[in-house]
């Protein structure tokens, strides 16, 4: 099972200019996925599920999302359709639902704005999203 979130807008990377990245956390084993988006588009929810899980870690049971629409849209339910996996929707009053995604979350933003602030550069070229993902999953492996 793994829950699906976006962060930002943040400050602009200097890779094309994004200001968001998805984050997938799966629930079993707390290991965390992310990636820079430029665009928050269909297409761009639909690949990073299919190149940072399914082609990586293999199909997914159930996937957890909220309801923005970038996950709740044609394209991404035929994509769980395609490859059986369960889409739940957290309710936008209660994304505690989405809880493990939205803990990665918190210690991403903060993480990072700490970073960015010491290293005075953008959050892409550094690949700090990177390093900030590895210290969310040690520290949520711990909550």
């Amino acid at each position: 099972m793994w829950g699906l979130d976006l962060i930002g807008p943040m400050p602009t990377g200097t890779k094309g200019g994004a200001k968001h990245a998805i984050v997938a956390v799966d629930y079993f084993t707390k290991w965390a996925e992310a990636e820079a988006l430029v665009h928050i588009t269909e297409a761009n929810t639909t690949s990073f599920v299919k190149k940072n899980i399914i082609y990586r870690f293999g199909i997914p049971s159930i996937i957890i999302t909220d309801n923005g629409t970038q996950f709740d849209n044609k394209k991404f339910r035929e994509m769980c359709e395609e490859f059986k996996i369960a889409n739940y929707y957290a309710s936008p009053a209660h994304p505690q639902i989405n809880g493990q995604t939205e803990a990665v979350n918190k210690v991403i933003k903060h993480t990072l704005k700490a970073k960015l602030e010491a290293k005075k550069s953008g959050w892409c070229r550094e690949k700090i999203i990177t390093k900030v993902v590895n210290a969310a999953e040690a520290i949520l492996k711990t909550i």
